[in-house]
């Protein structure tokens, strides 16, 4: 190849002679007048057969695509696009393209859509494939217009491209029909920007498409020393995610701006088939998720498909019939199985064949009535078929003493109908009912013993029940000391009635009654200690009272001072709620709210480890130890667990049945139980637990209590059936003045006084847990939000507080 270019003063020929021989040639020639210069030449011939040819580097293109809407042309200065219809150019990457738009008769240029937007020049960098929409209209056709009118909160402008709109002085504006108007909101000085609302939404770009009258707001805010930040949330599976306070419903909305350290609760509603399974990013868990906005947060929620467990259901036969079901499944003779959903109730029906009869159902259901099974576990059922025919035999039922004998099936209710006749081969069921003054004491004939009595009838049978009457016996009580001592039932009233006749085996419930400045030291005799003293009369009984004067210790935590600054639990990341002193390992226990996890120290707060917790329902607030290993812990939906935690634990459950669970009040939401107490046991006197419900502004506080059974039943305790919780006092009324809510409590063993901590009020209050009467106040100092208390090894107040910091009183 040989190319000569050729310019005023100087050319320049380049020949090339193959692919290993490369020559350059330089001529010079100067032209003046007519004269004509010695032409001068060098010729360099390089001869390198051994070096490799040198590659050419590809040069990049990117796609330019161009659409066309209505007539007329697009076109670029350097010639590489010229477009009347949708068409598309290789552009050479990096390159800037200016492109025009040029109205084809009886047509005008409306506007860009795409990588560029308005009616002006469109400039478009190909730094990637782009796409530019051209749109022309008829110039004939009067367009239709709309009207964009623009409103503000706060000080701004707003200002539109293409140009209409200056909001500052000019908010409304017509507009074109299908044009794209992007507006821009600048904040005046002394504001920020904070979000749009109406057409546009959001904190983002505004672009309107004018199909319609619109009208967007634009909200600024006065600028705060605050810092904003950004809340979003993901939702796994199918559900919902709100927040409180409002901003977040994703669903639809998934992400908010929030002022910093504002307290955000997120609930997650899991859709129909789906259950909720965790919280990862700036939650974890399964329990309630509480954000802190002090930085850009993160949380998404992960749905599951709920699974339906199921359970057997088999039914058998025996002689000549079919058994169906309802809901469907069981059809048996041929179908005799099925699988159906947990706790669902299935009505069995049994159907006999010419000649046969039910006689029984045995298995999940006996008799020979209805038969209704509930699926909480996998059951089995027999339907006992016997020939119509069959020969009849009579059971006769005598009494002995005084009480009533029924049957299953029905036919025997004896007292009055002694006497039934039932099928050859029947079982019956015989129940002894003894009368008032009596106890039933034995079967006889064909039953014998105390228990159950269950007669197959195969030929004529007889039993007698025996009935014996009770004895009495006296119940006489002794007071020592300033007091009185009453029953239940009623009958003893010592001060004066110290003497009653009880029927054999009443329990009888005796109660204390010390006089001012005297306490019950213990019981003598038929009780012993000093807590609840209940009495059987299966014979004669004594019991003594011993009162004593009550001379409490004049501690008062009014005087206790401040030891040292406070200082923080670098180790706990945030949200400590409650602390408690291990006597048996030595360890300060401090809880973490919401993440379930308990941080151990020594008496000096070195950090030694931590321990996980699962199976609590929701937050975690505070903890108590017991005796022994055992520590109690507090949720905030009212529930209560004994957990067993010693110097090698590194994780524990509040699940039944590794621990023991108590629900002590109704689930209060976020304003729920907070904090756990515990009075030791002495002799006969049992563990007494005391909890404390937040309340808020000063209403809806409680103080509760209940005594621990020992031993532990190893199934949940409800206040609602097998739990007896009290509330002696009103803590709203008790506490008027003094507290806005309850946070925290600790017992004094040695004062018998409650210690109870009121976070919003920054107090601690001593009161007399039998009648709320106020014994002493200490307002607390040095940290804020203060939500635990304990004492120490050595009777000093430890008080943690939610931001993580500890603060010890001594006694002055």
């Amino acid at each position: 190849m040989a190319m000569i270019q050729l310019n005023r003063n100087i050319f320049n020929l380049v020949t090339s002679f193959g692919s290993n021989d490369i020559f350059r040639a330089l001529v010079a020639f100067t032209k003046q007048s007519a004269v004509v210069s010695v032409l001068v030449a060098t010729l360099l011939a390089c001869n390198a057969e051994d070096e490799e040819e040198e590659e050419e580097l590809p040069v990049i293109q990117k796609t330019l695509f161009l659409e066309i809407s209505g007539n007329g042309n697009v076109s670029d200065s350097n010639d590489l696009v010229n477009c009347q219809n949708n068409c598309s150019t290789q552009i050479d990457e990096s390159s800037n393209v200016v492109l025009t738009a040029v109205a084809a008769s009886g047509y005008r240029f409306l506007q860009w859509n795409g990588a560029c937007t308005g009616t002006s020049s469109c400039s478009v960098d190909m730094n990637t494939d782009k796409t530019v929409a051209a749109v022309f209209v008829e110039v004939d056709q009067e367009p239709e217009t709309f009207t964009l009118s623009l409103s503000k909160t706060g000080n701004g402008t707003i200002s539109s491209n293409p140009s209409g709109i200056n909001c500052g002085s000019s908010c409304t504006a017509d507009f074109d029909q299908n044009i794209t108007i992007s507006l821009t909101a600048v904040a005046s000085s002394g504001y920020v920007f904070d979000r749009w609302t109406g057409a546009c939404t959001g904190s983002n770009n505004c672009s309107v498409n004018m199909t319609a009258d619109r009208s967007v707001a634009a909200v600024f805010n006065e600028e705060s020393s605050t810092q904003n930040y950004n809340l979003s949330v993901v939702v796994n599976g199918s559900g919902n995610v709100t927040s409180s306070p409002s901003g977040i419903n994703c669903g639809a909305d998934c992400s908010e701006s929030y002022v910093e350290n504002t307290q955000i609760n997120l609930t997650a509603s899991a859709n129909s088939g789906w259950v909720f399974s965790s919280w990862t990013g700036s939650c974890s868990g399964q329990d309630t998720c509480t954000i802190n906005m002090n930085a850009n947060k993160s949380v998404t929620a992960t749905y599951i498909e709920e699974t339906v467990v199921t359970h057997l259901l088999t039914v058998t036969l025996s002689g000549d019939g079919t058994v169906t079901s309802n809901p469907v499944g069981i059809n048996c003779g041929s179908d005799c199985t099925e699988e159906y959903n947990e706790n669902l109730q299935v009505d069995l029906t049994a159907n006999a064949s010419a000649g046969f009869v039910l006689s029984s159902w045995s298995g999940a259901c006996s008799g020979a009535g209805s038969c209704s099974v509930t699926m909480d576990t996998a059951k089995t059922v027999t339907a006992t078929f016997i020939e119509e025919d069959l020969e009849l035999f009579d059971l006769s039922i005598a009494i002995s003493g005084s009480g009533n004998v029924t049957s299953s099936p029905s036919g025997i209710d004896c007292g009055s109908d002694c006497n039934e006749s039932y099928d050859d081969g029947t079982s019956v069921s015989l129940t002894a009912t003894a009368d008032d003054g009596f106890i039933f004491s034995q079967w006889t004939g064909d039953c014998s013993g105390s228990g159950a009595c269950d007669v197959i009838v195969d030929s004529n049978k007889s039993v007698t029940a025996e009935f014996i009457a009770l004895q009495n016996f006296d119940l006489t009580v002794v007071v020592i000391g300033s007091g009185s001592v009453t029953s239940d039932p009623t009958g003893i009233d010592c001060g004066g009635d110290c003497s009653q006749t009880f029927e054999e085996n009443t329990n009888v419930s005796m109660t204390a009654i010390p006089d001012s400045g005297f306490k019950l030291d213990h019981w003598e005799n038929a009780c012993t200690g000093n807590g609840a003293c209940s009495i059987d009369m299966d014979s004669a009984k004594n019991l003594t009272a011993v009162f004593s004067e009550d001379i409490a210790p004049s501690v008062l935590i009014e005087n206790y001072s401040p030891s040292g600054d406070a200082f923080t639990l670098g180790e706990i990341p945030k949200d400590a709620s409650g602390i408690t002193w291990h006597e048996g390992i030595q360890q300060y226990l401090v809880v973490q709210n919401n993440a379930s996890r308990i941080y151990r120290y020594d008496v000096n707060f070195s950090y030694m480890g931590s321990i996980s917790v699962t199976g609590i329902h929701t937050d975690t607030e505070g903890l108590s130890y017991v005796e022994d290993n055992k520590v109690l812990i507090i949720s905030e939906d009212g529930q209560a667990s004994k957990l067993e935690i010693d110097e090698n634990t590194t994780s524990v459950s509040g699940r039944i049945p590794t621990s023991q669970r108590y629900k002590i009040m109704a689930n209060g939401g976020n304003k729920g139980t907070e904090g756990i107490a515990v009075r030791k046991s002495t002799g006969s006197q049992l563990v007494r637990v005391y909890a404390v419900k937040e309340g808020t502004g000063g209403s809806n506080m409680r103080v509760v209590s209940f005594d621990m059974p020992n031993p532990d039943p190893g199934v949940l305790l409800d206040y609602q059936s097998n739990l007896t919780v009290n509330e002696p006092w009103d803590a709203d009324v008790a506490l008027a003045g003094l507290a806005r809510d309850l946070a925290g409590a600790m017992f004094d063993e040695r004062t018998g006084h409650l210690i109870i901590l009121s976070q919003e009020s920054r107090r601690a209050i001593q009161v007399d847990p039998d009648t709320g009467a106020i014994i002493s106040t200490l307002n607390l100092s040095g940290a804020p939000q203060y939500e635990g208390v304990t004492f120490g090894p050595n009777g000093e107040l430890v008080f943690v507080s939610e931001a993580n910091w500890i603060r010890i009183y001594t006694l002055n």
